[in-house]
Parts: C-alpha cells; structure tokens; sequence
C-alpha cells in the first residue's frame, strides 16, 4: 500500500442563505473526484437534504443554519444508474463558524489483465476508527467505476469482491489505513485461474485459505453453461485448498493444494477423478 499527500482543487460552490448560519467545507483528494456522483448534507433524519456538489468536484462548500448535519456521498455507478449513496459523518454547525471535514481516499493498482469477467461487485468496509461504514457497487452493465479512487472517511478498511454466481463475497485486502487528506493505494496484483479438466461435468468449485474453514470463495456454473468457473479471480497470496463439484456419482473431489504468488497468477490444472470401482 502507498499514500500520497492531498493536492486541493476548485469545486462545486452552493451558498445558501445568510444571517447567523454556519459554513461547512467538504474536502476530498482530488483522484477521488474520479468516483464521486454528489455530496448531499441533510438533517440526521434525513430531512433538509441539499446537494452542495456534484459532477465529480474534490471540494464542496455550503452556508446552512446551524444544528446536526449528516454528510451523505453519492458514489457513481455506469449506465446512467443512481448513485449509491452512504453516509460518511454527522457534525455539528455552529452559527458564524466554518466547519472542515477532510476525507481520505483509497486507490487502486490493479495488474494488467488480471481483471476478468466474472466481478459482480466490489465493497469497501470499514473495520476499525470510526462508524460503520460499507460501500458496495454493484455491476450496472460494466465495472468502471469499480477501481476508480473513492473518497473516504478515515480509518481502517478491508476490500471484497462479489464474484458472479459465489455464496459470499472475497476479501482481497485487509488492514488498510485510510488517512484525511490522503490517499492510500491498494495493489491487486495476484490471482489464480483454474482450468477445465476432463471427466466428468463440473457443477462448481470452492477454495479455502489453508488453516481456516470457511471457503474463501465458492462458484458455481450457470444452468446453461461453465460460466463463470474457469475465469481469473483476483485472490491475495497463499495457499489454498481447492475442492471440485462433480456431477454425480463423482461428487465432491479430494483438496488439492492452488499456491499464489505475491504478483503471480497461478494456473492450477485440477487432476483427474478417480476411475469408479
């Protein structure tokens, strides 16, 4: 993971009112600009909502009477579908004062090629130094925005992918420090790809981090066809244990160890089942 230092660009200005209101600047690293759809600020019951920036600007600024704000962010998603909106924090306004909140940013450096057609989503959870906080962006036709920079409040994160026809979503990094006023890189340059074998038909396939029980991620194939099981899948370095799904009588077959690299992408080619008795 890398950081790097906030850079301030201009945004979006909306000035409401005057008299004894308060000011409240919302600030973002610029990269995040690239993600981000709206900043809405609203009662904490949701009422009173204004929209003090849109269109992608770093830096959003509004007059409002004073009282309990709630920052709300839009984030964007493609083809022209709603952004999906989570709430970042709640202030407090005071009457002739001016309020900063500085948000961090989380990037992404993703391997050339590693990236498949089988992501159905991407969520971002906050694990630890603030209020629950979960971002999940969901394929609207495409995945664009899915490794775009986001801004974010700080504190602690772990990164998931939603993979196509999975149980549960895969944690692909973990512990990352998110800092206002900067942004933090996330590196997904690791992954495997399991190919077809021969034998008998595949149903789907699970794979288990070694030394945990929970399947790390588990597929399986449409009703129509292999689809997504022989995909690359964006995975972080180890070892894991990898069970077929066979059609029956077949069923389930014996682990077999799928190693991965620290910036590799591992091809595992799963061995033959065992002939029948």
């Amino acid at each position: 993971m890398q950081r790097s230092g906030w850079m301030a660009v201009a945004g979006a200005v909306l000035l409401a009112g005057c008299g004894r209101q308060g000011m409240l600047e919302v600030h973002a690293p610029a990269d995040a600009a690239a993600s981000l759809a709206a900043v809405h600020v609203e009662r904490p019951d949701g009422t009173a909502r204004m929209t003090v920036a849109s269109n992608g600007a770093a830096v959003a600024i509004a007059a409002m009477a004073p009282g309990a704000r709630r920052i709300v962010l839009g984030f964007a998603n493609s083809n022209h579908q709603p952004p999906t909106e989570v709430a970042v924090d709640e202030v407090a306004i005071a009457a002739e004062a001016h309020k900063i909140v500085r948000l961090g940013a989380l990037a992404f450096e993703v391997a050339e090629g590693l990236p498949d057609l089988n992501l159905a989503g991407i969520l971002v959870r906050r694990t630890g130094g603030g209020w629950p906080f979960e971002l999940e962006l969901k394929d609207t036709g495409n995945t664009y925005y899915f490794f775009k920079p986001k801004p974010l409040p700080e504190g602690v994160y772990e990164v998931a992918i939603r993979y196509a026809r999975s149980t549960a979503p895969s944690v692909v990094a973990t512990g990352v420090r998110v800092s206002a006023a900067d942004t933090t890189t996330v590196r997904l340059d690791s992954g495997f790809v399991v190919r077809k074998p021969a034998g008998p038909r595949v149903e789907g396939w699970k794979v288990t981090r070694q030394g945990e029980t929970a399947p790390w991620l588990e597929v399986a194939r449409r009703s129509d066809n292999d689809e997504p099981l022989w995909r690359r899948v964006i995975a972080p370095p180890g070892t894991y244990d990898l069970v077929l799904r066979r059609t029956a009588p077949a069923g389930e077959s014996a682990p077999e160890s799928l190693v991965v690299a620290p910036g590799g992408l591992a091809t595992h080619a799963p061995a033959a089942p065992a002939p029948s008795p």
